[in-house]
């Protein structure tokens, strides 16, 4: 089996996300293919300004650590 590159599935924590990690990761063992779980992280706005740039580094890096348990958490359910 040769690598087919990489297949990216979006994760937002819902039932549907699952199946559809489920999903990708069975189409990624099939064609030998790497399976990439992403997360977009929404930042709060600051003013008029929806910059992450702008915001405390505490409220980043709970965005992030937030991020982190979610992916971590559905990566553990597809490899049960």
């Amino acid at each position: 089996m040769s690598k087919m590159g990489v297949i990216a599935v979006g994760i937002d924590g819902s039932r549907a996300c699952i199946d559809a990690a489920r999903w990708a990761a069975d189409d990624a063992q099939r064609r030998g293919s790497i399976l990439r779980l992403v997360h977009a992280v929404v930042a709060p706005s600051v003013g008029e300004y929806p910059e992450p740039l702008l915001l405390a580094p505490q409220v980043t890096d709970t965005l992030r650590k937030r991020a982190a348990r979610l992916l971590d958490s559905i990566a553990g359910q597809l490899g049960a």
